[in-house]
């Protein structure tokens, strides 16, 4: 029984990570110089909240390297260092942060307003991850007003595809794919 539950969970995180990869493929805003909003990301978070945080971190890892492997974008770094760091911000831990989206939504209690505020917290986390990465790729560019611009960058996009998301989870929230075990 425990095997048969294990191997379920493998292959749900297993399509979930295709059906991610795949909706991240239709942007709904694309940014000039490497960022965009899509759906991708829901996936991860209903995950998320089916199977918990633990498990919802090691899927947005999963995703964030397949979008390395699928859709790596080289920014202008100066270095090794600076490469790994972004490699890690913008797409390995900034993916991780939406395996927290159902931290603060209790095993049997799935209060919407609960949700929304972890799915909240879990862009506010991936938005602080594309801040550190932007403001080290682009601080020679433009020295004084770089954290400024970086984050309204991230911000264009990130606030729209958090909004859409939070509607379409809100829309869904009821149904059967949200009465599972956690």
């Amino acid at each position: 029984m425990l095997k048969e539950s294990k191997n379920k969970i493998i292959t749900e995180m297993s399509i979930s990570a295709a059906l991610a990869f795949v909706l991240h493929l239709f942007i709904i805003i694309k940014m000039p110089s490497g960022g965009s909003a899509t759906l991708g990301d829901l996936p991860i978070i209903i995950f998320s909240f089916r199977h918990g945080a633990k498990l919802g971190i090691l899927l947005g890892a999963i995703y964030g390297l397949t979008k390395i492997f699928f859709g790596f974008h080289m920014p202008p770094v100066i270095n090794l260092v600076f490469l790994i760091l972004i490699f890690l911000l913008d797409y390995i831990i900034a993916n991780m942060c939406l395996g927290l989206s159902s931290i603060f939504s209790e095993k049997n209690e799935k209060k919407l307003s609960k949700i929304l505020l972890g799915i909240s917290l879990s862009y506010l986390l991936k938005f602080i991850c594309h801040v550190i990465s932007g403001f080290t790729i682009w601080k020679t560019v433009f020295s004084s007003q770089t954290l400024i611009f970086v984050a309204a960058y991230n911000l264009a996009y990130i606030l729209p595809e958090m909004f859409v998301i939070c509607v379409i989870y809100s829309l869904i929230f009821k149904t059967e794919i949200f009465k599972n075990k956690k």
